[in-house]
């Protein structure tokens, strides 16, 4: 019997800490640890997180395929904050991922109702076409760890370097606003926090961008840490009823996938 694997990951895309009285704040990047990966004797199908940060202000996350199946993809964004050693929201604790608060926007894709969005500004997708990458050179299949990237290439770039590759430009938008006409370079948020690529990633390619930027627009009045947790969940065809398993689905994010996928899988919602 073939083995059925979802691959899960989580990768902290971005980690924030600062001090107030300095006036500067420091950013780290840390990798991806496999994470609930269902039972068999599957390995990864061909998906790597790209997180690429230049230090300052730009940061974006995407996924590729280097496989040789259509990938389909989810992400989660989960925030946690404290000030003063203080959680922000109650009940979360730092060293306990689970409880991190999902990215679930209302009136605002960039923005949703929990207090971080008083001090951190995102900007998703953000691309105009003109952002390319380096195809990973991690194809271990054995591999969950993301692509951890330092530059930000573009057109000029890709003139001199026959290795990079054009990220397609997106549009991130809520799953209430979109049809199912709409299978192309979309990014759709669900009521849950997850976000759904539009249509199956095929192979030698990758997601337009899901986070693009995040800058602090306010300050606190002492020592603060901020953090975003990325999880990734891709799967093939075969096993794309393996999603939802692990997080939960909602029906948007069911239909999304049964209209994408072509078949419709057997995949049971649960609030």
């Amino acid at each position: 019997m073939r083995a059925r694997k979802l691959i899960a990951g989580v990768s902290a895309a971005v980690l924030a800490a600062a001090l107030l009285g300095a006036g500067t704040y420091a950013w780290f990047s840390f990798g991806q640890e496999a994470k609930n990966e269902f039972s068999g004797e599957g390995s990864n199908p061909g998906g790597r997180l790209h997180d690429d940060f230049d230090g300052h202000l730009n940061k974006d996350v995407y996924v590729e395929n280097f496989g040789n199946r259509p990938l389909f993809v989810r992400v989660q964004l989960n925030e946690y904050m404290e000030v003063s050693d203080q959680p922000l929201v109650q009940g979360a604790a730092k060293d306990d991922l689970s409880t991190w608060i999902p990215h679930t926007p209302d009136v605002d894709v960039e923005i949703c109702d929990q207090v971080f969005h008083a001090y951190w500004d995102w900007k998703l997708s953000g691309n105009d076409g003109e952002r390319y990458y380096l195809p990973t050179s991690d194809t271990d299949q054995n591999s969950t760890a993301p692509d951890l990237g330092e530059h930000f290439w573009t057109a000029e770039d890709a003139a001199g370097n026959p290795n990079l590759k054009p990220v397609p430009a997106s549009e991130v938008i809520f799953m209430r606003d979109w049809t199912e006409d709409m299978i192309g370079p979309y990014w759709v948020f669900d009521e849950d926090g997850w976000a759904y690529w539009a249509e199956p990633l095929e192979p030698d390619s990758v997601t337009g961008l899901l986070l693009h930027q995040v800058k602090q627009i306010q300050e606190t009045d002492s020592n603060f840490y901020y953090a975003i947790d990325v999880i990734l969940q891709i799967a093939t065809l075969d096993d794309i009823d393996l999603i939802g398993q692990e997080g939960g689905i909602f029906p948007g994010g069911q239909r999304l996938l049964e209209v994408i996928s072509v078949e419709n899988a057997a995949i049971t919602p649960t609030p």
